[in-house]
């Protein structure tokens, strides 16, 4: 009986541990791609962001003056837009066409509580 409420103990903490953790991305995808014609997108996740952002690889951060925890939040820079929909939690990503043959990257970065959920965004 001893053995069975351990082992019932260790896997309760294991669920809670991983709960905890911010692997899924709170729900929003990790990676999005576009063909070179761009397009638009629309993603979905289950916490609500409250600052929105475009990244690129260095870090560097672009952002509109849109206040914090307003219900449309947006960004945008070079090719990439992105708007985000409190009522939905949902993320319109829109990108312009590559006319350049080289693919391209950068990141949508959302705050969720004291993490990031960051959101990869390649074109070919």
């Amino acid at each position: 009986m001893r053995k069975i409420f351990a082992i019932l103990v260790a896997a309760l903490i294991a669920v809670l541990l991983s709960s905890c953790n911010k692997d899924d991305n709170y729900g929003y995808p990790a990676k999005v791609s576009f063909t070179a014609e761009g397009g638009v997108l629309y993603v979905y996740g289950e916490k609500h962001i409250h600052f929105l952002s475009i990244a690129d690889y260095d870090g560097k951060e672009w952002h509109d003056e849109t206040p914090q925890d307003s219900p449309m939040l947006s960004a945008s820079h070079d090719w990439l837009t992105a708007v985000y929909d409190s009522s939905a939690k949902k993320i319109t990503i829109t990108a312009a066409a590559n006319l350049s043959g080289e693919k391209r990257t950068l990141y949508v970065r959302g705050s969720v509580k004291d993490s990031v959920a960051d959101i990869k965004v390649e074109q070919n």
